[in-house]
Parts: C-alpha cells; structure tokens; sequence
C-alpha cells in the first residue's frame, strides 16, 4: 500500500574531441582509441590491471575481461563505458550490476553494498588507491564502517574494480570484500577530450523535474617537439531530485483463538513523505611527465549530496475489540483516537580525496610512491520532530478485505463518547501539542595514507 515516485529519465551524452559524438558513436569512439590489453609479463604481473589505473575511463571491455582472467584472485570489473549505457543515478546503483552483488536503498537510491551475501560494513572501498571513511554512521549492520555510495556521483568515476576474494597483501579490514574506483585520467595521446552528460526526468507522483548535468575534460600541454609532459583533467557533476512517496502502513491484530475477526487491524497509519536531494561533485586531476621513466601528479575530488526530508504521518491508534460490521461483512467497526507525527530533518554527506604521489622506473624496477587524505563528513544541522493528539474516541469503519491494496477507511458520524460530535480527523483544531523536540549530528572520519612499492 505504498506509492513511491516514479522518474521518466531522459538523458544526452556526448564525447569527443574536435567534433561530439552522441549515444552509440560516443562509445564506440571511445573504444577505438584505447590501446589493446597486453599479455601477463614474464613475472606473471597482471599487466591489463595496471592498464587500467593508466587508461581510467578509456578502459575497453575487451581490457576489463582481460584483466579479470589475468587476476589471481576473484575479481570483477566495470568500466565507465558500460557505466554510461544504463541508467544509474550513482556509483552503488552501477556496482550492483556486478554478480554477487547486492544493493541496499534508502529514499529510493542504492546506497549500500553487500558482497556475497556479508553486511556493508565488512567490506573497505579505496579511491585512487586511498580508502574512502564512512559518511553516514547509520549503517545497515550499526557498525558505521560502510560507505554511503549514493554520495558519489558516476561522473567521477572511470572504472570500478570489486575484489571478492583479497589477497594476502590487501588491507585485513575487508573481509566481505574491497571496492576499488578509478578516478578519470587525462588522455596518454595528448589529444584533448570532453565528455558531457545532459539528463532530465519527471517525479510522476510529485510532478517535480529531475536535473542530472555531469562533464570532463583533459588536454595535455607544454613541452616541445610534439612532446607534452603537462595533464589536466576537470570534472565537475551536480543532481536535483523532489522525490515523494505516499504511503499506506497497517499492523493487524493476530488473535483469531480469542474471537478477533482475520484481517483486523492494530494500527494504521497514513504517510506523506517528501524528499529534496541535492548531489554535487567536482574534482581535478594535473600531470607532469617530464619523461619515459618518471611521471608525477596530484588530485583533488570532493563529492557528496545534501537531503531535506518532511514526513508528515496521520496515526490511527485503535482501541476496543474490532467486530465486523453488521451492513458489510467485508468491513470492521472499531473505536480509536487520532495523532499527528511530523519531522523535518535536513542532512550533509560528503567525500574529500586529496593525493599527491608518482612512479620511477629503474631499469627493470619501479618504485611507485603516493601520500593522499582523505575526509567523510556527515551532518545534520537539524531534526524536528512533533506529535499531536485528539483525545476524543472515535467510531471507525474500514474495508480491507475488498481492495486490501487500497483499504477504504473513514470516521462514523458521532464520536464514541457521547455519540453527538463528529471528529473529523483532518480538522488540525482537533490537536493538541504533546511532544516536541529536536536533535543535530556532526562526524567527521578522516585518514592519512601512504605508500611505496
């Protein structure tokens, strides 16, 4: 008995270089350009895994497959180019294409992920290489271990890896498993590009407009003789959604043995939900590759969303025995009383990476180097909650046997009382202020990380 908006979404991409390509074109550009997965090296390095840290969003299926058989452990692969074809609103709703996986939603977007049937928490997500904290400590399992990833918006990303199954040399803190996202990277072919994302959609029960705008683009530059050891690489991503959810919530007396009728209820309670999310994202990426032996860089990525939501719920609390209505044996009649319940709350997520780092070659050996920071915030400025109350007793009638989907519920003329007033439980003069009060939430988690290989 529940009514949750509905989105019609429609949406444009385009990519390219000096001229945009739309839809199936932008794609298949995108794969042209990529270089072909190379074979595992004499050592047995997964040479098509360190391709794809290089390549970001131009990865190929064709390299994520390989990758994946190279591999030596369980690992599934998502690349930005699959990504684009479905119509994921953030990164939790695109991982949860992966097999085994399973998604958690909340306000109804994917927000939580489960691997291999373990809690959210179990499992460590990196970005960049760094590990991302948590950004809401309300998680599924209370351990407030998992990250929030309908606070990361798909335009940050240009590939995800899910390891299943971790390596000895894995952090022990993901024992579900590990999420590890690319960030995007400037083109290695110094040709510059710029992919736009243009979306938009209707909230069918609100009839409120979805605004979904997501954009990249890198060059390099600098140098001379055709070589340009100079990238940059911007990104920026911002989304708007009014979503609304009605919804009917019943609770019925299981007492048949006592002489209570079947499908009684014990409660019910009629809800208005309404939900205002605002996602953002931006971030930016700069190189320098002064030659074939060194490269260096330092990034820069914040994403997150802010959420106001008003629930306003009409609480029919009932009292007495229920019967069966002598006109309809289909209905019930029954006394109860009347309470208002109303929250206004409004919440922060947010994500920030910082990273600066390198790789040297040396002859047959390379020392790859980093130090990032990384910060998830969450809080709630406010949280207002009030209750209400009509004190006079009620006669009710309720038909949920007919169209138990759709119950037809209603007050009797006469109240249980005295039998001459009607209560009307719409009418707010009815209502009485019995409770009130209010709460704010601020956390921060935030890590240093390094490393040297």
């Amino acid at each position: 008995m529940a009514g949750a908006s509905a989105a019609m979404l429609v949406g444009i991409f385009a990519s390219g270089g000096a001229a945009a390509a739309t839809g199936s074109d932008a794609a298949s550009s995108t794969s042209d350009s990529a270089p072909a997965p190379t074979p595992v090296d004499a050592n047995g390095n997964s040479s098509a895994l360190e391709q794809i840290t290089v390549l970001g969003q131009r990865t190929t299926p064709e390299i994520a497959r390989a990758a994946q058989e190279q591999a030596l452990n369980l690992v599934n692969l998502t690349t930005a180019d699959e990504m684009q074809k479905l119509p994921d609103v953030n990164t939790g709703e695109a991982i949860r294409r992966v097999p085994g996986i399973s998604l958690e939603t909340d306000t109804g977007e994917g927000r939580y992920i489960n691997i291999r049937g373990l809690d959210a928490d179990l499992n460590s997500t990196t970005f960049g290489g760094l590990r991302l904290p948590p950004t809401n400590n309300s998680s599924p399992s209370g351990a407030g271990r998992a990250v929030a990833f309908d606070s990361i918006p798909l335009g940050f990303v240009g590939a995800i890896k899910v390891t299943k199954s971790n390596l000895p040399e894995q952090d022990a803190e993901a024992l579900g498993g590990t999420i590890d996202i690319t960030p995007k990277t400037a083109p290695a072919d110094g040709k510059p590009f710029a992919d736009v994302k243009l979306g938009t959609g209707e909230e069918l029960l609100r009839h409120t407009w979805i605004t979904d705008i997501a954009g990249t683009a890198g060059t390099r530059f600098g140098g001379s003789g055709g070589y340009q050891p100079f990238s940059v690489l911007v990104t920026a991503s911002t989304y708007d959604d009014r979503r609304g959810v009605n919804d009917a919530e019943a609770g019925f007396v299981d007492n048949q043995a006592g002489g209570v009728p079947d499908k009684a209820f014990a409660g019910f309670e009629q809800r208005y939900y309404q939900y205002h999310r605002e996602r953002h994202g931006y971030g930016a990426d700069l190189g320098f590759t002064p030659d074939d032996n060194n490269e260096f860089f330092a990034r820069y990525y914040d994403a997150g969303y802010s959420e106001t939501v008003i629930r306003n719920r009409l609480i029919w609390n009932y009292t007495g025995t229920p019967t069966v209505a002598p006109n309809d044996p289909n209905g019930f009649v029954q006394t109860a009383t009347f309470t208002k319940a109303l929250r206004d709350e409004k919440e922060y997520l947010d994500s920030r990476v910082a990273e600066v780092g390198g790789k040297s070659l040396f002859g047959a050996n390379t020392l790859d180097y980093h130090v990032g920071y990384t910060k998830g915030t969450y809080y709630k400025p406010y949280d207002y909650n009030s209750g209400f109350d009509n004190p006079a007793s009620a006669n009710v009638f309720y038909d949920n046997t007919t169209l138990p989907n759709w119950p037809v519920i209603k007050a009797l003329p006469g109240t249980a009382s005295n039998g001459t007033v009607t209560v009307n439980p719409a009418d707010p003069t009815g209502y009485a202020l019995t409770s009130l009060g209010t709460q704010s939430q601020h956390s921060n988690d935030h890590e240093w990380g390094s490393a040297r290989i």
